[in-house]
């Protein structure tokens, strides 16, 4: 039986670099289906697709990683309840 591709959750605001990102995934052999997301409300709203992991900019304009990491515990501790 092969392994389910994961699924990537990028969150990244420039076009370009979500693509390297993506292309350096691909490159290393990973199946993985994935998403980009620009903004907390996209990002919230794609937490809705249960991700394998999430890869993010370090900070954009409405969203740094402290607080997508933040929302990320929250949504997994509601999960939990």
């Amino acid at each position: 039986m092969a392994a389910r591709p994961i699924h990537v959750l990028l969150v990244e605001g420039d076009p370009a670099d979500a693509e390297l990102l993506l292309r350096e995934l691909r490159r290393g052999g990973l199946e993985f289906t994935w998403t980009v997301v620009a903004c907390e409300s996209a990002y919230r709203a794609a937490l809705g697709d249960a991700p394998d992991i999430v890869l993010g900019d370090f900070s954009l304009p409405d969203l740094d990683s402290s607080r997508a990491l933040a929302i990320l515990r929250l949504r997994h501790r509601q999960q939990l309840a």
